[in-house]
């Protein structure tokens, strides 16, 4: 098999069309070269003849098309059951482009080192087929029409295409984490930034998504005392010094195997964008797939290249998590702690909450996030008659944390502020009354 010939696209690509009548028309402007197989492309030139009649693409008007050429009816069928969901179809044509540039490239490269053995092939007419290789490779693809934009938008109204964070009231605001967005959660140190991150995490693998963690403050064993003690209510200090009394062992050992089972890989060693980028495409193509990544946190990553200061450096890896979600197609979670300025009031009664833009060493955060969520732990309210008084004091009584988590920016709808309760020992977190 040509290593320039993706099989399953192509296969699932002609099954599509042969189910969807917008595919159908798409697959037929398509020039035949794309197809790396003899039989799809065979089936893409059927494809077109039938669109050029007018005439419906199924299973039985393209078998007739081609039968001449193709004879094997169980291939068309293969393909059927290989495309499974139409809003594939722009990625398929994508990844087939991509095989038929390289391709193109690799025939023409071949070609040239023929000629440069041929004593007959002047050095000009080599230089201009090195030319022209040169511009073919640098060519871009066409930018997304605008009718190719609404059809994709109107195709997405009433799907939910939202990875739920199992934060009820953030989740109803946001819609859920959405695919390609940057989601940074911000806070003071030592607020429990990490701790939300977890449980968000868990809810989404034990829903069925492949979670990524990039942890660049805790080791694996840290990780996992904490889904540890949220899954088993074991109190986090008793997991982590290992002093416990048989009860907690009791409880603890049914939970080993339900977080082991989690579609979860904890990377601990990728500290740049690309590295990131490379532990993110394996997971994505392996058989668990990728729902989420979460980065902890990104003031400890370094740029993959030499950058003039520490602003420029951070500025520099919040662009590139940006186009990393944008090109996995899935949401990215990043942590970010609080610059010095955020400090100022600490521990007073009077203690302000955060804003987004005191985001330490750089403002490209601020401007790069498609959500930015401050997690804020407020002193104990004066006024005893007012709702805020109220809720802090009954976590209290429940041995709770009152917390606020105020999305501060959303790109793409509300805005507000969320009221949780956070049980640090057993690392939960529950949704409060509604601000």
């Amino acid at each position: 098999m040509d290593a320039y010939i993706n099989e399953d696209a192509e296969k699932s690509l002609i099954g599509l069309a042969m189910q969807d009548a917008i595919v159908a028309q798409e697959v037929a402007a398509l020039p035949d070269s794309i197809f790396g197989l003899k039989e799809m492309q065979a089936c893409q030139r059927g494809i077109m003849r039938l669109a050029k009649q007018g005439k419906n693409v199924d299973l039985v008007t393209l078998d007739a098309e081609v039968q001449c050429d193709l004879q094997n009816t169980a291939l068309l069928m293969e393909c059927v059951k290989m495309g499974i969901s139409p809003v594939m179809s722009r990625q398929y044509i994508a990844i087939l482009a991509e095989c038929a540039k390289r391709r193109e490239l690799a025939a023409l490269a071949r070609k040239i080192l023929q000629d440069v053995g041929n004593p007959g092939a002047s050095v000009e007419s080599l230089q201009a087929e090195c030319a022209t290789a040169a511009q073919s490779s640098a060519a871009v693809d066409d930018g997304v029409t605008m009718k190719d934009a609404v059809f994709a938008f109107v195709d997405s109204i009433g799907k939910q295409d939202g990875i739920m964070s199992g934060i009820a009231d953030l989740d109803n605001r946001l819609g859920g984490f959405k695919p390609g967005q940057l989601i940074y959660i911000g806070a003071r140190p030592g607020v429990g930034k990490t701790s939300l991150a977890i449980c968000m995490a868990k809810y989404v693998a034990e829903h069925g998504g492949g979670v990524l963690m990039v942890s660049l403050e805790m080791n694996p064993a840290e990780i996992v005392a904490r889904f540890l003690a949220n899954e088993s209510g074991v109190d986090l200090q008793k997991l982590s010094t290992g002093k416990m009394e048989l009860s907690d062992f009791e409880r603890i050992t049914p939970c080993y195997q339900a977080v082991a089972n989690l579609p979860i890989s904890i990377e601990e060693r990728a500290v740049t964008p690309l590295q990131i980028r490379n532990a993110a495409a394996k997971m994505k193509a392996s058989k668990q797939g990728l729902s989420l990544i979460v980065v902890d946190y990104i003031q400890l990553m370094r740029a993959d290249e030499k950058c003039g200061n520490r602003t420029e450096e951070v500025t520099q890896i919040s662009r590139e998590l940006k186009l990393m979600a944008m090109d996995l197609g899935v949401p990215l979670l990043c942590m970010t702690q609080f610059n010095r300025e955020s400090e100022k009031g600490f521990g007073k009664a009077t203690r302000s909450e955060p804003d987004m833009s005191q985001a330490r060493d750089s403002g490209a955060i601020e401007q790069d996030a498609n959500v930015f969520l401050i997690l804020h732990e407020p002193e104990e309210p004066q006024d005893a008659n007012s709702d805020r008084w109220q809720m802090y004091h009954n976590c209290q009584a429940n041995g709770l944390t009152w917390q606020t988590c105020r999305i501060r920016k959303n790109r793409n709808g509300a805005t507000g502020v969320v009221n949780l309760g956070f049980d640090k020992p057993h690392m939960r977190y529950t949704c409060l009354k509604k601000d």
